[in-house]
């Protein structure tokens, strides 16, 4: 949940935003599910397993590497870029996802 949660704090795009909220509302709700099971089987929830060490070192990971790329730019953040939504093959297509980012900016 804290990566979509940080996600969503780097998130210009409208679209993009909804998207990432929407993941973010399914992943809480994935953890209710689960910990819906867990109390069914009499498990403790909140027992840290090498597993659950394993994913937060991960989701952590990611976390941090958002914050350094975004201090990195100096900038808020377009994700994803327009270069990577338009499949940019030439330079002219280069030059007008540059401009599509400035105004996203």
């Amino acid at each position: 949940m804290q990566v979509y949660t940080k996600a969503l704090t780097c998130a210009v795009n409208p679209d993009l935003k909804k998207e990432w909220k929407e993941y973010l509302d399914q992943t809480k709700h994935h953890v209710e599910i689960v910990r819906g099971v867990f109390e069914k089987r009499g498990l403790d929830p909140e027992t840290d397993t090498p597993g659950r060490k394993v994913v937060r070192h991960i989701g952590a990971s990611l976390v941090k590497a958002m914050e350094l790329w975004i201090d990195s730019l100096g900038m808020p953040a377009v994700l994803p870029p327009p270069e990577e939504e338009k499949d940019v093959k030439t330079a002219t297509g280069a030059a007008r996802a540059k401009q599509a980012r400035g105004k996203m900016l």
